[in-house]
């Protein structure tokens, strides 16, 4: 802007500088000390006539009349300081009434100042929209980490070679391994039998496929395996291009086991049902069994030797009762009773009969303290559990030779 200066004062340049000036695309206005306006080029005419004013008429009027809101403001303390200083200033100002931001040049030379404008608005708007926008994304990328973080499930992503590029503090937890020691590194929690798998899976992703709640099994630091089910969804770059996979994992052992316990329960619910019904038709059995034996106690005079047989007879169909009465608790279709018991009672009663079932299986020898207390319990289910025992033993002891089996009662303090 030297030569400006120089045109300035000559008279005979200064016609061709001004000619020149006319067909910037930037708004010019010469002015001079007073701040009176000397000149203004076509674009700062134009710009002129957004303030209703007529260009022919602003020469000579001073520019604080012409723009009064820029009066006080950083344009007018930018041209002040050029009237003490020679050389050029610059600022960006945003001029209120037109609601519009420019560039402003002004340049002195001698008593004669120039003032370049120019419209930046769009390239404001722009600059503050990119602003805005990169405030967003990182904004956005801010709340996506801190979902990844706190989210339950564990969350992973791989690269397209499936070296681990994200690992949440889910992910830690599930497989113990910290993401120091898996960050670009293979995944280390695929075990070898599932390798084929895995393969395949990282095959399908490489085409662009998602995954939803693929059961898989994967391992843990510590070796042991999981039961999981694996989501994923492909990572692509601007032009389409798969280049990872972001990978939720839940951990449904549990789960699994409930799905066990339920149809264990199932299952027991229907051998109830089943133990139900045969309680019921042995019971009807046993009705039989007794009335026989009652009609043949009553045809046998008392001292006839078989009446000892008949009362075995019935005495067996009463525990056989007893013992649908606990098919039928089992079955949920009958409460048990439990009752005050004499334990040695109830076992001297089974004698002759648990002599039966051992035959020649070994001796029975009862060993039981008189001073035995009583117990509260189901009169049918502790004569099945004396029953039990015997059995057990009896299968125990099979092909020895002079077995014996010892039932033992002892009153016992339980802590």
């Amino acid at each position: 802007m030297s030569e400006l200066g120089s045109a300035l004062e000559d008279g005979t340049s200064l016609s061709t500088q001004l000619a020149f000036m006319e067909r910037l695309r930037d708004g010019f206005m010469l002015v001079d000390r007073d701040w009176r306006v000397l000149w203004v080029n076509a674009r700062g005419r134009l710009g002129i006539t957004r303030f209703g004013l007529d260009p022919a008429q602003v020469i000579g009027q001073p520019t604080w009349k012409l723009f009064p809101t820029t009066r006080h403001s950083p344009v007018d303390k930018l041209m002040r300081a050029a009237w003490e200083e020679e050389g050029a200033w610059s600022l960006e100002y945003f001029f209120p009434p037109l609601e519009r931001w420019y560039e402003v040049d002004v340049v002195r030379s001698g008593d004669q100042m120039g003032i370049f404008w120019r419209d930046v608005t769009e390239h404001k708007r722009e600059s503050l929209d990119k602003v805005v926008s990169e405030a967003e994304l990182t904004a956005a990328n801010s709340h996506l980490e801190r979902l990844i973080d706190d989210a339950p499930l564990a969350i992973i992503v791989l690269d397209d070679e499936a070296r681990v590029l994200r690992w949440n503090p889910a992910a830690e937890k599930m497989f113990q391994w910290t993401p120091a020691e898996v960050m670009g590194k293979l995944l280390p929690t695929v075990p070898d039998e599932e390798l084929d798998n895995f393969r395949a899976l990282c095959e399908r992703e490489r085409r662009g496929e998602s995954v939803h709640g693929l059961p898989a099994r994967r391992r843990r630091k510590d070796g042991t395996v999981l039961d999981v089910r694996i989501s994923t969804s492909p990572m692509r770059d601007a032009s389409g291009s798969v280049i990872g996979v972001v990978g939720m994992i839940a951990d449904v052992g549990e789960q699994l086991r409930l799905e066990q316990q339920l149809r264990t329960a199932q299952k027991m619910e229907a051998i109830g049902l089943l133990a139900g019904g045969v309680a019921h038709d042995f019971n009807n059995l046993l009705t039989a069994i007794k009335g026989f034996a009652s009609l043949a106690r009553m045809s046998l005079p008392a001292d006839e030797p078989s009446q000892e047989y008949i009362r075995e007879i019935d005495s067996a169909s009463d525990r056989a009762a007893a013992l649908t009465a606990q098919l039928l608790a089992f079955s949920r279709r009958q409460l048990l009773r439990p009752e005050p018991l004499d334990l040695n009672a109830r076992i001297r009663d089974l004698e002759r009969m648990l002599g039966v079932l051992l035959v020649e299986q070994g001796q029975l020898v009862l060993d039981l303290d008189p001073l035995l207390g009583m117990v509260l319990a189901d009169r049918g289910q502790m004569e099945q559990v004396i029953m039990n025992l015997v059995v057990n033993a009896r299968d125990a002891i099979r092909g020895r030779q002079g077995g014996r089996i010892t039932l033992r009662t002892r009153n016992a303090q339980l802590v």
